[in-house]
Formats: C-alpha cells, structure tokens, sequence
C-alpha cells in the first residue's frame, strides 16, 4: 500500500470518529432547578422550559419526556379561585370571609383569622405598592408585622390579625404545587405521572408548569448523564448542549495534521 493510500485511509478514520463524536455533541441539555435533562437533536430552545423542532412541528418537553404538536401555554398559576375555604364561612369582602357562628374572618390569601372585621385595600402610594401604617415591617406572604401589637397586617384586604400568616390555602384537588409555587389544575384533569394530570374525556395530559398538552402518556425525565460531555451549569432554559470532550477536542486536532500532512506529501510527490 502506499504512503499516500495509507494517508487516505487514516484521514477516512479519523473523519469517521469526529463524525461519531459530533452526533453525541448535537445533543442539548436543559437545566432547570439544578437538575439537567437531554433535549433529543433537532429541537430548538422555544419558551417555558420546552423545545421545537422545525422539520417535524413537534413540541418537546424534557421533565415529563412527551412531545405534541400543540404549542405549550406557560404555567397556569394558582389565584383566589383555587382557595379553600373552611366550613362555615361565608364571602365578606375583598376576598376575605366571615363565619357567624363563630364572629371571625378568615383571610385564604394568608391562613389567617381574626375577629376584627377588615378595613378594606390600603391606599396606594403611587409607585404600585400600598400604604403602610407606621410601626409595621415586611413579613410573610404580603404581611406586615407590628412588634409593639403582636398584629400582622395585609394591605391588601385590610385584615389585621394576631396569629403568623401561614400562606394561601389553596385547594389540593384545584392546584398543583412544584417548588413552592402553586398552579391550577384545569376541570375534569385528576393527578397523573410526573407532575402531569389527565383527562379522560379528551385522552390529553396536562403539565401546569408549563402549559404543556399532550395526547401520549408522559415517560419520565430523561436526565443529561446518559449523553457524552459536560453540562453546562447555571443557563436555565437555553437549551446549551454539552461542552466538546477531550475526544472531540483530539479528532480536530488530529484531523486537521493529517490534512495537513497528506497535502504537503501530493505536493512534494506530485
């Protein structure tokens, strides 16, 4: 064989093993919550945490491991709708509750109840916030806090009250809760897999976070170990793939001097 065929042949090879090494690099991850997942080659970053492919019209979304041709929505956040409310309360005002029997108000957006009657919204201080009355910090869940009362105050309904916000109390069946944010649940989905609810009566999952509709049943995450490289760590949502490995790094290199080195033999053998 000669030296310019053997040549030839070691360039076919290492050729072929950049190849090989570019089809694992055309895999993407997506981080999200500090865990990554792999995005199948040929979709493209879209928005909520899901991808698109062009050349099929197919919606990807990598924590629940469907794909759809419906666009996703975004997440469907939980509101004063999905509260709920104990038993013998009844509506009072500005979203507050007042129960008879007892003479308490109950407050959904904090948990909290008290036997004064709210005063209604605060005033606005023109920059989009409220008014607060002197002597009240920032507290929790939108409640400010007066040390010498021992009261919180929500400038949002007016409710005054001696007992620490809790938070929403949203209902279980209506909302859906994924690192401490809670979402609604559309009428007639019931809980599913991996953060999904179904519906039987259209055969289509349902994932709040992001809005995400399907007909196929969802398969799990599939995380970013299994495919070759190094995640790149802290760019949510971009759909940034893994970083060249050493191998992919040496075929370059390699097949670029043997390129080089064929070349300068046709030219002095030529």
């Amino acid at each position: 064989m000669t030296l310019q065929k053997r040549l030839t042949n070691t360039l076919l090879v290492v050729t072929g093993l950049l190849c090989m090494t570019g089809v694992a690099y055309a895999q993407t991850t997506y981080t999200s919550n500090g865990t990554s997942y792999t995005v199948p080659a040929g979709y493209q970053s879209y928005n909520y945490g899901t991808y698109y492919n062009p050349s099929t019209g197919t919606y990807y979304n990598p924590t629940t491991g469907q794909t759809s041709q419906t666009a996703p929505t975004g997440p469907t956040m939980a509101n004063s709708s999905n509260y709920s409310i104990p038993s013998g309360y009844q509506s009072y005002n500005n979203g507050t509750y007042y129960n008879p029997s007892t003479g308490t108000y109950y407050n959904p957006a904090t948990g909290q109840t008290s036997s004064s009657a709210p005063t209604g919204p605060a005033a606005s201080n023109g920059s989009g916030g409220y008014v607060i009355p002197p002597g009240y910090n920032q507290s929790t869940y939108g409640t400010y806090y007066n040390s010498s009362t021992g009261q919180y105050y929500d400038p949002r309904t007016g409710f005054y009250s001696t007992t620490a916000p809790i938070g929403p109390t949203y209902n279980p069946q209506t909302t859906y809760t994924s690192n401490g944010t809670s979402y609604s649940i559309p009428s007639g989905y019931t809980p599913s897999s991996y953060g999904t609810y179904y519906n039987s009566n259209t055969g289509t999952y349902y994932d709040p976070v992001t809005g995400f509709t399907s007909t196929s049943a969802p398969t799990g995450p599939v995380y970013a170990s299994s495919v070759s490289g190094a995640t790149t760590v802290g760019l949510p949502n971009t759909g940034v793939g893994p970083q060249p490995t050493l191998a992919y790094g040496i075929a370059v290199l390699l097949l670029a001097a043997v390129a080089a080195f064929v070349l300068i033999r046709y030219k002095i053998l030529g």
